[in-house]
């Protein structure tokens, strides 16, 4: 799914267990032999009832606490397999909902953390 940047959606059985560090490699190989964009995330995730419990690992970065893109982008592609317009997630990161109309996004909430402040100076860069 490309959401401004690229998305790979994979649904699990088990999402607790699941190693996103060795998944996200085999996506890799698999677009290599493809042509695919190698610049991509990988969002797995689970249904448990009415929540969709979600993954992310982004390229260059790793595993993160949740991706506002990738959840987005995973809402999409089930929006267009289940027809459905609500959608409720939760990541490591806290809960978010996501609603659609026409496969538009209308909605988007989810609470936020500063995790870091810093300053940059000039004088921090070589010139």
């Amino acid at each position: 799914v490309d959401f401004g940047n690229f998305h790979i959606v994979k649904e699990s059985n088990d999402l607790a267990n699941e190693n996103l560090k060795n998944s996200y490699k085999s996506f890799i190989e698999k677009a290599k032999e493809f042509g695919l964009p190698l610049n991509c995330n990988l969002n797995i995730f689970q249904r448990v009832q009415d929540m969709i419990n979600i993954r992310t690992y982004e390229s260059g970065v790793g595993e993160t606490k949740s991706c506002g893109s990738g959840t987005a982008a995973t809402a999409y592609a089930l929006s267009l397999d289940t027809n459905e317009k609500e959608f409720k997630f939760s990541s490591k990161g806290g809960d978010s909902v996501i609603l659609f109309e026409s496969n538009k996004i209308l909605l988007s909430t989810a609470a936020y953390e500063l995790e870091f402040e810093g300053e940059l100076s000039t004088s921090d860069f070589n010139e």
